[in-house]
């Protein structure tokens, strides 16, 4: 694609591929996410992939994976990202519990990240620990996949976004969520505090025998 040299993939999500690649006009690595190719004719995707890349344009956290550039090439729109090494929290916690210090310090990493966002009117939506970066040697945390995100002052984001049902992944997602309300910060914050919880214990707040019975106890547990 265009200067950029596909090594291999290394994610995917509900908006598109992660591949790492070679930037070949400066010589580093970065991800590219790619927008697949039957969401192109899809007006609707093909805005929530650029308002991603606007609403990354506009955070510069540390703690949140930068973006380098929009692009397309033969009919293939993709986004140039930091490459961020190591694995998600979601394959650490895998192998057990993280211990208290380290999961306070991720922790505090995490809503460091989201008050950037937030400051900035951007929510989240999808805060997982899938897409949550972890990088064991120095313990850090980085925030990706703003691909749901929304600008709470955007009028325009606000008509887009607003429908009869949930984005998000369920055992994460705030119960205003779940009953089709238009969310705010404060759905950004429940999924943190289940975060944390799953960080120190291994196990979810919730565990329903079913999607249903799980719904039922985000609702009114």
């Amino acid at each position: 694609l265009l200067h950029y040299s596909i090594v291999e993939k290394i994610g995917k999500g509900g908006m598109g591929e992660v591949f790492r690649a070679k930037d070949q006009k400066l010589g580093r690595n970065v991800a590219i996410k790619v927008l697949p190719e039957e969401f192109a004719k899809d007006a609707d995707r093909v805005a929530r992939f650029q308002r991603e890349a606007k609403l990354l344009a506009s955070l510069n956290h540390p703690n949140i994976a930068a973006i380098h550039g929009l692009e397309a090439d033969k009919g293939t729109n993709f986004l140039v990202l930091e490459l961020v090494e190591g694995e998600t929290l979601a394959d650490r916690i895998k192998r057990g519990p993280i211990p208290v210090e380290e999961s306070l310090k991720l922790a505090l990493q995490i809503a460091e990240a989201l008050e950037a966002a937030h400051e900035k009117g951007v929510i989240h939506r999808d805060l997982k620990p899938a897409n949550i970066m972890y990088e064991p040697v120095s313990q850090k945390a980085t925030l990706l996949d703003f691909g749901i995100a929304r600008d709470q002052g955007n009028a325009p984001e606000e008509r887009l976004t607003k429908t009869g049902f949930f984005v998000g992944t369920l055992q994460y997602v705030a119960p205003e969520a779940l009953s089709g309300e238009l969310v705010n910060q404060q759905a950004d914050v429940y999924s943190l505090a289940t975060i944390a919880y799953y960080l120190l214990s291994g196990a979810h707040p919730y565990s329903g025998r079913s999607p249903r019975e799980l719904f039922q106890q985000l609702l009114r547990g």
